[in-house]
């Protein structure tokens, strides 16, 4: 079973709290599709990736985002980022460049969370790979990318992102928020979200969370 704490669950980084990726580009694009309408993870990320280029409010809170994290206002950076990425979170450009700014304050956890999920995410070596590496490291961990990394599977056997996390713990647990320990902890050890979904199902916050829903199936 992996290692997620007992303790109630905790904020994620929030208000206080870009290059194609890999694999990401091969599905083809229908007019008012969404990610809710892809097949593949890998045709979800192009959608979202497509919505973002075309969405006035992203390209703002984006833009803001931006300009904070060059006067380095890292705080504001990080709530436009998290703005953004709220719309469009499969967005693995600026899924780094988020956790780049909470690199810069001394968040490294919540770092590393947001580099592993741009590696799931599709996100090129070259932008990615160096800064997850040194964060994994400065938490008492390693990273190693998986050269079979294959996006062009259902959604459901992707490798997990923090968003198919806070996904996941809403349906078996019946809340989102979840803090960086076990978010690190899912993320390191599951390969896909069906992974995932089998560790919160055996963890015991499935069974206080869901007592009617198993006593109607125990019959």
């Amino acid at each position: 079973m992996i290692a997620l704490g007992a303790k109630k669950l905790g904020q994620r980084p929030g208000p206080d709290a870009a290059s194609a990726p890999a694999g990401a580009a091969t599905a083809p694009v229908t007019q008012n599709r969404t990610r809710f309408d892809a097949a593949t993870r890998a045709e979800a990320i192009h959608l979202d990736h497509i919505g973002a280029a075309t969405d006035s409010e992203f390209q703002t809170l984006a833009a803001s985002a931006d300009s904070a994290r060059d006067a380095r206002r890292w705080a504001d950076a990080e709530y436009h980022y998290w703005r953004a990425l709220e719309l469009y979170p499969f967005h693995s450009g600026y899924r780094i460049q988020y956790a780049h700014v909470i690199k810069e304050q001394g968040k490294l956890d919540w770092a590393e969370v947001h580099y592993r999920s741009a590696v799931a995410e599709g996100a090129q070596s070259s932008l990615v790979d160096e800064h997850l590496l040194f964060v994994a490291q400065r938490n008492g961990a390693t990273f190693a990318r998986d050269s079979k990394l294959d996006l062009e599977v259902a959604q459901f056997e992707a490798p997990p992102t923090f968003h198919d996390i806070q996904t996941l713990a809403w349906l078996f647990w019946h809340h989102s928020e979840i803090n960086a320990h076990d978010a690190l902890a899912v993320l390191r050890a599951c390969a896909s979200n069906r992974d995932v979904a089998l560790a919160m199902i055996r963890h015991p916050r499935f069974v206080e969370h869901n007592r009617s829903f198993l006593e109607i199936m125990r019959g």
